[in-house]
């Protein structure tokens, strides 16, 4: 089975490395790299073929190559072959529809699933597709790393902002080239992901055990109405906070990219000041706003876990800054802030002066002293 592979295929090791770089610096490196290879479909099928042959496997970097349903469906199956010695599993930046969708949440459920690292960004995926994918992450318990960046979650519009970037980046970039153009996203119709996501609402209704963790999570921080608040003020991303309310693994997760707004920014918010698992959470180059961050802040007054939290390009300006002052006052467990590229002007860096003897949080403020 080796030969019929590119020759970075790789030697026996009882466990992979800790991070990606040990792993391609060690020989003996249970890692298969074929990234940004653009191989296309059908290597991707000869790929899927082999590959449960091929001893120990422990990583599995696939980015960028060009896969769609065709070599992604026969290549998530090989997975499940491996079983629990995969830990890393990174499918970014391929073209995942509802086919491979559902055959990676089959991935995620099987019992002897020990992925810890799942790669996900830019990855053409929906709302309605990433369903599945995040109810299985919701009750995986080896599951730590998670990142969806650059799949337009939520519902922001507006391109006022740091979302105007992220407009500029999607229509741009070949990953959404398709994204606006699929059956689902036509008004009343939801084409082959009916039996998904048919609506915010039903998501959870056809799921009473994560409805009943979420509610247990307090994931809106004890507001009885909770999923009604979430229809109701126009939460773009429920599918995603019932996934982060009932995990008990998850760590790290990357949001970057995406189309969450001022809305979901309240909910976040909420969801984070009961959170008692995630530690590094990135939401750069969103539509969060001034007002969205605010709730966002709020959040770190109560937080004991999270370590890092970057917000950077999401057009908070000089009242989120005092909001984010004020807040880490009361906060000695997060490390990191990343506001780089926020319009927080004079006024908002003297509210972050004013505490600077208050705060033990390292701050990163790189491209912050204009207004808008």
């Amino acid at each position: 089975a080796r030969l019929q592979l590119p020759p970075e295929c790789i030697l026996i090791r009882e466990t992979p490395p800790s991070t990606r770089a040990e792993a391609l610096a060690r020989p003996d490196s249970t890692a298969l790299d074929l990234s940004h290879r653009s191989l296309g479909d059908v290597l991707g099928e000869a790929l899927a073929r082999v590959l449960p042959k091929l001893p120990e496997i422990g990583e599995l970097l696939a980015a960028g190559n060009r896969w769609s349903d065709d070599a992604l469906t026969p290549l998530l199956d090989s997975c499940i072959k491996i079983g629990p010695k995969l830990k890393t599993l990174d499918l970014s930046a391929n073209d995942l529809d509802d086919a491979s969708a559902r055959k990676l949440a089959e991935v995620l459920s099987h019992e002897k699933c020990g992925i810890v690292s799942l790669g996900l960004a830019d990855a053409d995926l929906d709302d309605a597709e990433l369903a599945p994918i995040l109810e299985q992450c919701a009750k995986s318990k080896t599951l730590k790393v998670l990142d969806v960046a650059g799949n337009g979650l939520g519902g922001a519009t507006d391109t006022n902002g740091a979302s105007a970037l992220a407009v500029m980046r999607t229509t741009s970039e070949a990953t959404t080239k398709a994204h606006d153009k699929k059956a689902h996203h036509t008004k009343n119709s939801i084409g082959d992901s009916k039996g998904w996501a048919q609506s915010k609402r039903s998501f959870l209704d056809a799921r009473p055990e994560l409805k009943k963790k979420v509610a247990q999570s307090k994931v809106l921080g004890g507001v009885a109405v909770g999923l009604e608040l979430l229809t109701k003020n126009g939460c773009g991303c429920l599918e995603l906070i019932a996934c982060l309310g009932a995990s008990s693994s998850l760590t790290h997760v990357d949001l970057s990219w995406n189309r969450i707004g001022e809305k979901d920014g309240a909910v976040f918010a909420a969801l984070l000041s009961q959170n008692t698992t995630l530690e590094n959470v990135a939401m750069g180059f969103n539509s969060l706003g001034d007002v969205g961050l605010q709730h966002l802040a709020t959040c770190l007054s109560t937080n004991k876990t999270l370590k890092r939290l970057d917000v950077r390009y999401n057009g908070g300006g000089p009242r989120c800054a005092s909001v984010f002052a004020s807040h880490l006052r009361k906060n000695t467990s997060l490390t990191e802030l990343v506001l780089d590229g926020n319009p927080l002007g004079a006024e908002g860096l003297r509210a972050f002066s004013r505490a600077a003897g208050e705060i033990t949080s390292s701050l990163k403020l790189r491209d912050c002293l204009y207004d808008v």
